[in-house]
């Protein structure tokens, strides 16, 4: 599993050669156990118990084996786009590590085969990926796709993570203003693949209209941003202790963007949305509806979705609810399957004599 998560993390941008200078964008997990303690939580609120009992074997599994030694599993991980001389982005991948010589065999385990170079300069053979270059540096294992990658001063972790990056799950931060126009254009049109990924393959079956307004939106939202923000930060959450759920995205616009002056005079806005609404949206039945509710919510009140959008110097959005939004939403799927009628079955006719 390990491995897998390695190949995407590597794959998810393109790369040339490096040079460490001012990130152009930064998408960090908080730990290891942290981000495995939050998708947990929330397949526990979905109902997943056969994802939750897989994420626990691992885990008892990976601590009687050993099979994570040399992976330092309570300090921030995560991938660093910069610029190289030639003023094209590349991507690096930073993973701590307890040990050099023990992270190489952690990588064995997890059938990444570490080879020394004439040069000795170390590479990984990653499955489905070919190979990468590795360096070990201020305890953390780098991974890039091309030697010349790694040979030039890496970033300074101690400064490269900002607060919000360190307090928060999952965090990714984009610094439009940093890239030369023609990159921001790249980034973009990759960007935009990504939405189209997430959302295009939403069919417009009843129940999912969202979906099919969401994709032009999103591209709209996108656009906009390319030419009026300087930094997007975007956010993720969950505080498994009080069952604390919220997504947040801060757009800094700049200095000329046309409603810089709107955004300074913008309060707080807020808006809730209770949980029947979006039984509405789905094409649930009001039966289904409420006995979704009843599951879900066991004190008797209905849980929300708040929005909340504040202005100022910045455009921040926000999305918060409860776990027990999410229990709602996987408890209607499991009403409705509950109510199908059961298939009907003929009787079997007699042969004509």
């Amino acid at each position: 599993m390990m491995r897998y998560g390695l190949a995407i993390l590597l794959c998810f941008f393109s790369s040339t050669w490096a040079q460490a200078q001012q990130p152009w964008a930064l998408l960090t997990g908080k730990s290891i156990v942290e981000v495995r303690g939050g998708l947990r939580h929330i397949y526990q609120r979905l109902g997943r118990k056969d994802l939750v009992a897989a994420l626990d074997s691992a885990a008892v599994t990976n601590f009687i084996s050993g099979n994570l030694k040399g992976l330092d599993v309570n300090r921030p991980l995560g991938s660093v786009v910069v610029p190289n001389k030639a003023g094209i982005g590349i991507f690096l991948t930073f993973i701590p590590a307890t040990d050099p010589e023990k992270f190489r065999g952690f990588l064995s385990k997890h059938a990444m085969t570490v080879q020394k170079l004439a040069d000795g300069r170390e590479q990984v053979a990653v499955p489905f990926l070919g190979n990468v270059a590795l360096r070990f540096e201020q305890d953390y294992a780098w991974f890039a796709f091309q030697q010349e990658d790694l040979q030039n001063p890496l970033p300074q972790i101690r400064t490269l993570l900002p607060p919000t990056h360190q307090e928060t799950l999952l965090a990714a931060t984009i610094y439009l203003d940093r890239m030369p126009t023609d990159q921001r254009e790249v980034w973009k049109a990759r960007m935009q693949q990504g939405i189209n990924i997430l959302l295009g393959t939403a069919g417009t079956q009843k129940g999912e209209a969202a979906e099919a307004f969401g994709l032009p939106m999103a591209n709209l939202l996108l656009h906009r941003l390319s030419e009026d923000a300087r930094q997007l930060t975007l956010l993720a959450h969950a505080d498994t202790r009080r069952d604390d759920l919220w997504a947040k995205a801060v757009v800094l616009p700049r200095e000329n963007a046309r409603w810089l002056q709107t955004l300074q005079q913008m309060g707080q806005q807020r808006v809730e949305l209770p949980a029947s609404m979006w039984a509405k949206v789905r094409g649930k039945s009001n039966e289904v509806a409420e006995l979704a509710a009843q599951s879900a919510f066991k004190g008797g009140e209905e849980d929300k979705l708040v929005l909340t959008k504040t202005g100022g110097n910045s455009l921040e959005l926000k999305a918060e609810m409860k776990g027990t939004l999410l229990a709602y939403h996987a408890a209607l799927d499991k009403e409705s399957t509950d109510k199908k009628p059961a298939p009907r079955r003929e009787r079997p006719r007699r042969p004509k004599k």
